[in-house]
């Protein structure tokens, strides 16, 4: 049986919700933000990021860095590419798009990597994560389309 109320609640469901909450909150920040100046946002946002991640070190636990040219590439790929060059994109199409529609495309992340996954490893997903995937990407589109007729108060 499963345990129902406050019981049911796991620390995978608490962490789940302030990844959300946080997300939520990056979206609307990085949106106003972004329309003041998208390239001084940027490098406060990728250095406060490493700044955390390097606070947070002490903590992983008995990990050893072993410094290798694949470490280099792997460190140059994902702090370029993957976070400054992301966080640029990002924070320019933030200026012209409302928070909303930045909330739907992010919802539409977990898609792609579902593809990506599918066509590069083969992964094959199960009737509850796809029927949850669709119920959660339905609920995105159908309160972006018929949410209401106006700007929400987030957007202005």
């Amino acid at each position: 049986m499963t345990p129902s109320g406050v019981e049911g609640v796991n620390r995978g469901d608490v962490l789940t919700l302030i990844a959300s909450v946080s997300f939520a909150f990056h979206i609307v920040l990085v949106g106003h933000y972004a329309r003041l100046s998208f390239l001084h946002l940027v490098p406060v946002q990728v250095l406060l990021v490493g700044l955390v991640a390097l606070s947070a070190s002490p903590f992983a636990g008995g990990l050893v860095l072993r410094w290798s040219s694949r470490l280099a590439v792997a460190l140059a790929v994902t702090s370029v590419l993957a976070t400054a060059f992301a966080f640029t994109v990002q924070s320019w199409a933030q200026q012209h798009t409302p928070a909303a529609h930045t909330a739907l495309i992010f919802a539409l992340e977990p898609l792609f990597a579902a593809i990506a996954s599918r066509l590069v490893v083969g992964e094959h997903l199960g009737g509850k994560v796809l029927l949850g995937a669709v119920l959660t990407l339905s609920g995105m589109i159908v309160s972006e389309m018929w949410g209401g007729t106006g700007p929400s108060a987030v957007e202005g």
